[in-house]
């Protein structure tokens, strides 16, 4: 995540940023709703992102003749094998795509492709990411002793690309680019700014008094202080705007776009946009002054402290909520286990854990859940023989 942040800001100075201006982008970026809120999530989408900033940062050095192609070459092939690194192979074909109808000499448009530094590089990180890929699938079938088609790699797959056909993945064009335009315009706005208005947590909407709420209403006002402060600023420069710069800017949608049953789900997968989401504040701060620009910083820096602490208040908070399950689940699963029964949740339980499907998994380890039983997980008192006296939210009962 860091070295991601590290990146925005060597991007910023690219487009003429002071390195006080290209500081404070680089903080109100990783404020950002949906990346603050994920950035410390164990998951292979978080060097990709990495891996598509560093590559994209070299494509426009090699576009500005500062970078050879062998050395783009060298870092496009690593940048694709760090996390899910295979996402670089659809932004290398979008890169190829580009470069290949944007050549100037209309006689060789299709007939040097060949010699094209995207057309290699699309062809080699191809090959290895094809390798890399079988050689997963391969063990995953030695391991689970299954057929190579069987394999959970190649389900998801089917699932993702829409072979297979999943109803809870059925997602149109218009949902998507719904929930896409939320998402990009949620995580523009810092963390400490866009959970008022986030009806995902209740408890904000609860608060009404304390310091969180407070803090969030202050930090509103230091946002818009440093939007408009910025905004009435005489332009410093231009934009040397080139038509490279679209695609490093427009590269996340190679991704987002053909692989929208998995963007749809997971709402974290907005950080491949995370280079759109550079070109408006690149905008705004460019035409800061160096004497307004430490104002900008301070502020910008405080706005981030701030979404850092508000983070961590709100998950401490969630948190209480499902910890007073968590000794529930505990009792539940030691009297299930010790005394060979067979779970089922009842229709109340079955909606409390609604939004965590995987929940019972953690808790009851390898105790398999039933559709039907005579004991059955719930919240209520229901006829029949209590299991778990000792529990105070959640019990295990015996049907009459």
């Amino acid at each position: 995540f860091s070295l991601t942040i590290f990146i925005v800001f060597l991007f910023s100075r690219r487009f003429g940023l002071s390195d006080l201006n290209a500081m404070s982008v680089s903080l109100l970026i990783s404020s950002g709703q949906l990346v603050l809120f994920y950035f410390d999530m164990f998951h292979y989408d978080q060097p990709a992102l990495l891996g598509i900033m560093l590559f994209l940062f070299c494509l426009d050095k090699f576009y500005n003749n500062e970078l050879s192609p062998n050395k783009l070459l060298f870092i496009g092939i690593f940048s694709s094998i760090w996390g899910r690194g295979y996402s670089l192979n659809l932004i290398f074909l979008g890169w190829f795509l580009f470069d290949l109808f944007s050549q100037r000499e209309k006689g060789e448009l299709f007939l040097n492709f060949k010699k094209l530094v995207s057309f290699r590089l699309l062809l080699l990180s191809g090959f290895l990411s094809a390798a890399l890929l079988f050689s997963n699938i391969y063990l995953e079938s030695r391991v689970r002793n299954i057929d190579l088609m069987e394999t959970s790699i190649v389900d998801s797959a089917k699932r993702r690309i829409g072979i297979k056909k999943d109803s809870s993945q059925d997602f149109g064009h218009l949902r998507n680019a719904t929930k896409q335009i939320n998402r990009f315009v949620k995580n523009l706005f810092p963390y400490s700014v866009g959970r008022m208005f986030n009806g995902k947590y209740d408890e904000v909407k609860k608060e009404k008094s304390g310091h969180a709420f407070v803090l969030s209403h202050l930090n509103i006002f230091i946002f818009l202080f440093v939007i408009i402060f910025s905004l009435k600023q005489k332009p410093k420069g231009y934009f040397n705007f080139k038509p490279h710069h679209w695609f490093i800017f427009l590269a996340g949608f190679c991704w987002t776009l053909p692989m929208k049953k998995l963007i749809i789900p997971h709402e974290y997968t907005i950080m491949y946009l995370l280079p759109l989401c550079l070109l408006p504040y690149i905008y705004i701060f460019k035409k800061n002054e160096k004497k307004f620009s430490n104002i900008v910083f301070v502020l910008s820096f405080s706005l981030f402290i701030s979404s850092l602490y508000l983070k961590k208040y709100d998950v401490e908070t969630n948190q209480q909520v499902v910890k007073k399950f968590t000794s529930d689940f505990q009792n539940i699963y030691e009297v299930a286990r010790s005394n060979n029964l067979n779970l089922s949740f009842g229709n109340d339980a079955r909606k409390l854990i609604s939004w965590a499907p995987y929940a019972k998994c953690f808790y009851f380890e390898d105790k398999p859940i039933y559709k039907k039983s005579k004991f059955i997980i719930t919240e209520k008192i229901i006829d029949g023989v209590n299991l778990t006296p000792g529990n105070q939210n959640l019990f295990l009962f015996q049907k009459n």
